[in-house]
């Protein structure tokens, strides 16, 4: 399959990427998931705009071709550089400088471990991988060799977010109740 087979599947409940060609669904994210995303854009959007960037949820990028890969990161971070050659209409045809995975409770660890792989290829600087459900961060900058952050273990945008510096605990919000 190629990304313009998928960019013309008719609309349904599941999300879908392309892996080396092949369909894979990605189900509809839970409240949990949802509310994660929605406190690290709080995060790193300003940051991402402050620098000329942006950070864009669930965008697709076409990371490769022959055979076609493309994913749909939770949330891509543009560098300047990046942003200026969006064609806003368009699916983007290549890599952002970060992408940031929230992990839902489907996930499967050789499922997203393929992700991570996937953006490390294609050239994406760095790969967070946001657990809600274990109030984690994995940082990948190398697939075989990740950060895992949590609490008070402090995390830098890179070349991505500069100036970002925040504390693990902050990309989870204190006010909602412990997984079950």
């Amino acid at each position: 399959m190629t990304a313009e087979d998928l960019f013309a599947l008719p609309e349904d409940a599941w999300r879908y990427e392309l892996q080396a060609g092949f369909l894979v669904e990605e189900p509809r994210p839970v409240f949990r998931h949802q509310l994660t995303l929605l406190r690290l854009n709080e995060i790193v959007g300003p940051v991402a705009r402050a620098n000329g960037g942006r950070a864009v949820p669930e965008v697709d990028l076409i990371l490769a071709r022959r055979p076609d890969t493309v994913r749909a990161p939770d949330i891509s971070v543009f560098t300047r550089a990046q942003w200026e050659r969006v064609d806003l209409d368009r699916p983007y045809e290549g890599v952002a400088e970060l992408v940031i995975e929230v992990l839902s409770p489907s996930n499967r660890p050789a499922e997203m471990h393929a992700k991570v792989a996937d953006y490390l290829a294609a050239g994406v600087s760095m790969v967070w991988v946001v657990d809600p459900w274990s109030s984690t961060v994995r940082v990948y900058e190398t697939l075989l060799a990740p950060r895992v952050l949590r609490g008070d273990d402090r995390l830098e945008g890179g070349a991505a977010l500069p100036g970002l510096a925040v504390s693990a605990r902050d990309f989870f919000d204190p006010e909602l109740p412990p997984p079950r």
